[in-house]
């Protein structure tokens, strides 16, 4: 996300292209393993507070030819745990990703730990929806799932897509630094191949294969529902955002390799619900 720099002797003004957005400047933030900068307690959303939409909206319907369809309803009575993990502390402890707290309330999927610096979160579909263990997916599927922001994230001015953050979605998920997302900040849509790059590194401006502006902005309770069918024998990947369709992308990464989906978030407070898996 957004490239922090810092010199002992002097502070670098840089401009970086990251997800899209454009920013100068500094926030003087070093890196740590303890994932906290200098030390500083990082922030929790607010009990009690936030937003959820009284509806969803409109729903993309179901795949006319579907050799398998399987949801999740995020209740806590949901045993074993259906999304894990997938960074190991070894590489949280490298300070650009962050395990977050992900928790189940009352059919959503609530992420509310903040962040106060560039991080990523991600909870890994790791169930068998796809028809093949440990979440892995078949070679041609779709997945939906609807995320909004229940809260904004007040204490981190600079975070990409302030005052909320991103509404982001992995459909294509090998590893922390290998996938597809699906991103929606407030004035716009994009689509990343993310292949190699970390949070707080430039990522290529060529590494964005979509991009669509919003006629209205989203605001905190705003929800965005992803639906995205990945065909991994033709690389591609066809993306809808609330039923509309917003096109087709490609990318050599886009294999049939031990890969999921996974859930997104950058610190920020975002509800998930609704996720869906569909073996085409």
């Amino acid at each position: 996300m957004l490239k922090k720099c810092i010199n002992a002797r002097h502070v670098t003004l840089t401009w970086l292209f990251v997800l899209g957005v454009t920013l100068s400047g500094c926030d003087g933030y070093r890196l740590v393993s303890a994932g906290e900068p200098e030390g500083r307690p990082l922030p929790s959303a607010s009990p009690g507070l936030g937003e959820n939409p009284e509806t969803l909206g409109p729903q993309l319907a179901p795949p006319l030819f579907s050799e398998g369809e399987f949801s999740v309803d995020f209740f806590p009575s949901q045993e074993p745990p259906v999304f894990v993990d997938p960074v190991s502390e070894v590489k949280k402890a490298t300070g650009f990703f962050a395990g977050g707290h992900w928790v189940f309330n009352a059919g959503y999927f609530e992420q509310n730990r903040g962040a106060l610096r560039p991080v990523l979160s991600f909870r890994r579909y790791s169930g068998t929806g796809f028809g093949l263990k440990n979440g892995a997916a078949s070679p041609r599927y779709r997945s939906d799932v609807s995320v909004w922001v229940y809260q904004a994230s007040s204490e981190y001015p600079n975070m990409v897509g302030a005052p909320l953050g991103i509404l982001g979605y992995a459909p294509y998920f090998l590893d922390e630094t290998h996938y597809l997302l699906a991103v929606a900040k407030p004035r716009i849509l994009e689509v990343w191949a993310v292949d190699g790059y970390r949070p707080a590194t430039a990522w290529p401006i060529e590494a964005r294969l979509l991009r669509r502006d919003l006629a209205v902005p989203l605001k905190v309770g705003s929800p965005v529902t992803w639906s995205v069918e990945v065909n991994t024998r033709s690389r591609t990947a066809k993306v809808w955002m609330n039923t509309q369709e917003l096109g087709t992308v490609s990318h050599p990464m886009l294999t049939d390799r031990n890969h999921g989906v996974a859930l997104v978030s950058n610190g920020n407070y975002v509800h998930f619900k609704n996720f869906r898996a569909y073996r085409l």
